[in-house]
């Protein structure tokens, strides 16, 4: 097998310094993957039955959905010892998730700037004509075209109706009846 000249440039250049960056330089991953194929199944099972329970307590004391879950169903995240507490995890569906999203399903320990894109990404998926908003750059109109799926609204502003991206809307400042009843 040839190494492509691009690939022994880019990869110690680029691609290492930047997952060394990111805080899990990529020898260490392949490492990690190389030396657990060698390992015994109890091995791997008890190293996958602690990264599950690790994953199952972070979401019961963060995430105010699989609390509230966890606790009708009674399950208890540190009591996994085995992968067969995977039988006893409560089920979600779609649907319940989508209902929930993202105030409840939102991690409370995640850093202020996901938090906010998220609900701002929640803000333009819920606007509807008739809605009086603010664009980033600070234009203020009423949204009178919009396609569920699209990334475009038109906005009225004074007699002039403007194209705009969805995540230009910045925030929403009320409602038009007038338009909204069209």
């Amino acid at each position: 097998m040839t190494v492509d000249p691009v690939y022994r440039w880019l990869v110690p250049r680029v691609v290492a310094p930047l997952a060394a960056a990111l805080g899990r330089p990529a020898w260490t991953t392949a490492r990690e993957l190389a030396t657990l194929q060698w390992r015994s199944s109890d091995e791997l099972e008890t190293r996958a039955v602690r990264r599950l329970r690790v994953l199952a307590e972070h979401a019961a004391r963060h995430v105010p959905y699989y609390r509230s879950m966890f606790a009708e169903a009674g399950f208890d995240p540190r009591h996994i010892r085995t992968l067969d507490a995977l039988a006893h995890l409560p089920i979600s569906t779609k649907a319940q998730l989508r209902a929930s999203f993202p105030d409840q399903t939102t991690a409370a320990n995640i850093p202020a700037g996901r938090r906010q894109r998220k609900e701002q990404e929640k803000m333009q998926a819920s606007l509807k004509r008739g809605s009086k908003v603010l664009t980033a750059s600070g234009i203020v109109g009423t949204v009178v075209t919009l396609k569920d799926g699209d990334d475009e609204v038109v906005i009225r502003s004074e007699d002039a109706r403007i194209r705009v991206k969805r995540n230009t809307i910045h925030t929403v400042i009320g409602t038009d009846d007038a338009e909204a009843a069209k």
